[in-house]
């Protein structure tokens, strides 16, 4: 299917808000309202355009997220390492890397107090040579994210303008003040079942989506899924993701940037220039504890090399992993509600639960 510059707009603004509703798409790109429904249907069919997905704010559920970069052996160790992302309860995220060394990069969302069994069960991994080496970092919640601009899309030659030096270059320009976001973490006694497994199908793409399908699956009346849905989005929910084929958009490259020792001044200049001068493509930062920092985002092969390059020069000790996102080697796992144990009102924290049954399953 070959897109026109309708059904790239209609994309781009699907990423900023993924929730929107035709009708307010419709205004907001000064199309008709069966222009959007149409291009919508056909974008769907073709493969191009797919379920957005619920993301949450692990902070204000009362986790905290873990990025994991660990180094492999060989090729049966990386999938032995990939089948212990699926099985362990708390993973959120994993992907292949490969560049100095093959590995994988992973993010799992856990209690706070259980960073040692986290530590432990990759210490057993290494020690069953599924890892050669690890380096786990704790988020401190602060995060950006950025998305793709259409402005700087040249869609006949599909390359976009956007220099990333200049951009680092600009950095000594922004302001260095942090100003952190408040995170409120929810009462975790007025959690509910009905609460957690709606938000666990928001968070799975082929989970179920709309009210009225919430409303069968449930056996919920109209009113009460309404309520229920808008309290789950409201509160549970940080903000929804669009998934869409990058390749239409030249964005087929993912690159991560792990810095260390990253300055204060240095963590607010690049924090406030992507706020006020966000790269044009989907981009995120995570500010990690003890100086750390993380940098990636899906590009064209260009803005790739000057991204690696770039970073390279502006910011010292930075590591440069290149993210291998094709079909299962890239996984974003949806949100386990058996992972909360109701009776305690609290999430489920033993050495049995995080450590001992995943090894137990993955036999090794």
């Amino acid at each position: 299917m070959s897109l026109n510059i309708k059904d790239l707009s209609i994309i781009f603004a699907l990423e900023e808000d993924p929730t929107i509703s035709i009708t307010d798409l419709a205004i907001k790109l000064n199309y008709s309202r069966p222009t959007i429904k149409s291009r919508i249907e056909k974008l769907k069919a073709a493969g191009m355009l797919r379920q957005p997905i619920a993301l949450i704010k692990p902070e204000k559920m009362g986790l905290k997220r873990k990025h994991i970069f660990a180094s492999v052996p060989n090729l049966e160790a990386l999938e032995k390492l990939e089948r212990s992302g699926d099985i362990h309860p708390y993973t959120r995220y994993r992907v292949r890397t490969f560049g100095g060394t093959f590995g994988m990069y992973m993010q799992y969302e856990i209690p706070p107090s259980t960073d040692s069994l986290l530590r432990e069960f990759f210490q057993i991994l290494k020690e069953k040579d599924v890892v050669e080496n690890f380096k786990i970092y704790s988020s401190t919640g602060l995060r950006t994210v950025s998305y793709p601009n259409l402005d700087k899309f040249n869609q006949e030659d599909l390359t976009w303008k956007f220099d990333w030096e200049s951009w680092f270059n600009e950095l000594k320009n922004s302001s260095y003040t942090i100003k952190r976001p408040k995170i409120e973490e929810m009462d975790k006694s007025n959690y509910k079942p009905i609460h957690l497994n709606i938000l666990s199908e928001l968070s799975y793409e082929d989970g179920t989506h709309t009210q009225s399908e919430l409303k069968e699956k449930f056996k919920l009346s109209k009113t009460e899924t309404h309520r229920q849905y808008s309290k789950v989005v409201d509160q549970y929910v940080d903000r929804f993701r669009l998934l869409y084929d990058r390749k239409s958009f030249n964005l087929t490259e993912s690159y991560l940037a792990l810095a260390n020792l990253v300055d204060n001044k240095t963590q607010g200049q690049i924090y406030n220039q992507v706020l006020e001068n966000p790269p044009p493509f989907h981009f995120r930062t995570d500010f990690l504890e003890n100086a750390n920092l993380i940098m990636w985002g899906n590009m064209s092969t260009s803005q790739a090399d000057q991204f690696a390059f770039s970073t390279w020069k502006a910011l010292e000790n930075v590591e440069i992993y290149v993210l291998s996102t094709q079909g299962s080697r890239s996984r974003l796992y949806y949100f386990h509600p058996n992972n909360f144990d109701f009776d305690k009102h609290d999430w489920i924290k033993t050495r049995e639960y995080i450590v001992s049954d995943p090894i137990k399953e993955l036999e090794i």
